[in-house]
């Protein structure tokens, strides 16, 4: 049938009678009458813990998440807080079997007060890990935010880097916002990158969510 006034369709027309291809939670139909998949630049969750007892670590070790080739990843921070006041938030990376806990890492970190126009610098080089938001306060209020981006990871012959922002407040309820950046020594990378967590430098994570994205690039 065609040339059927819409006023007189009622319920639902099947998404098969839309188009052509197969209709999904993946794919839309397009304006050329067929189903495709979803364009590029979607951000696709991957893995969420929520921290609501207090662990050691924040482990990502499916390595599924990292295929070969498939390099573009983002992590949020939502509400994360040590059990210990001025503790430091630390990550480290690992291959497909285990964590690289030797002196093959380097980080910078750029931070500033509120209410302050100077900023202060803290780095490390040849470290067992990279420090990613400096003596943090361990009250609801002075929980962490963060946005970190991930490079390199499943390519051995890559270094894996991240770059990211968070925001805080320090052990005396100051608010501390600042940018980071750290990488594993390509010398040292022999194996891809398929695993990473997130540690405090003393004490356990009390609380908080920490979600993995892998960010579509086609």
């Amino acid at each position: 049938l065609t040339g059927i006034p819409a006023a007189n369709i009622t319920g639902v027309i099947p998404a098969a009678n839309l188009g052509t291809g197969t209709a999904s939670s993946s794919t839309f139909l397009n304006g050329s009458g067929a189903y495709s998949a979803a364009g590029g630049g979607a951000w696709e969750v991957l893995e969420s813990v929520t921290i609501s007892t207090a662990v050691a670590s924040v482990d990502f070790t499916n390595t599924a998440y990292f295929p070969s080739g498939s390099n573009s990843y983002a992590i949020i921070f939502s509400n994360v807080r040590p059990v210990t006041n001025g503790a430091q938030i630390h990550c480290r990376f690992g291959d497909s079997s285990a964590f690289w806990t030797d002196s093959s890492y380097s980080y910078h970190i750029g931070e500033t007060g509120a209410t302050s126009n100077s900023y202060a610098a803290q780095s490390g080089s040849y470290t067992t890990h990279m420090r990613l938001c400096p003596n943090q306060g361990a009250e609801v209020r002075e929980a962490c935010g963060a946005t970190i981006f991930l490079h390199g990871m499943s390519d051995a012959n890559t270094a894996p880097r991240l770059v990211g922002t968070y925001t805080a407040s320090n052990d005396g309820g100051n608010a501390i916002n600042g940018f980071i950046g750290g990488a594993r020594m390509l010398s040292n990378t022999n194996n891809a990158t398929q695993r990473f967590q997130f540690y405090y430098s003393s004490g356990n994570i009390q609380s908080g969510k920490i979600t993995l994205y892998k960010i579509k690039t086609a």
